[in-house]
């Protein structure tokens, strides 16, 4: 029994291990932060530094689901940009580089709009 214990406690801290070690690559590889919002059929973005400041004047770069550029553009001033979702993707991934050349990068995926309509009770009132 008490083998089975240690074998377990082994495994899950090997696992946390390997599990922050990835998260640490990704935050070496993207360390600026890229936070989103929708509202209706558009994309709020954000970017900030690892300081915690606006990253402004960032460039912003979107790739649809083929790997397509579909929108090329400049960050304001508190790092943010407002944009219009593609009605015919799923998916978009956005880039963000800093004006020292730091990276940052967001998946943004499309709301289920479905999930979001009222459904019919399965009972009757």
């Amino acid at each position: 029994m008490l083998k089975r214990v240690v074998y377990s406690c082994f495994l899950v801290s090997a696992l946390l291990v390997s599990g922050c070690s990835h998260i640490a690559k990704q935050q070496a590889q993207y360390p600026l932060s890229v936070y989103y919002y929708t509202q209706g059929d558009f994309v709020n973005l954000r970017a900030y530094l690892p300081e915690g400041e606006p990253a402004g004047g960032a460039q912003l770069e979107v790739f649809d689901d083929f790997n397509r550029l579909i929108i090329n553009k400049s960050l304001n001033n508190e790092g943010f940009h407002r944009f219009r979702f593609p009605s015919n993707k799923v998916r978009l991934t956005a880039y963000v580089t800093s004006q020292d050349g730091r990276k940052g990068r967001r998946y943004i995926e499309r709301e289920d709009r479905d999930s979001l309509r009222k459904r019919p009770l399965w009972y009757n009132n």
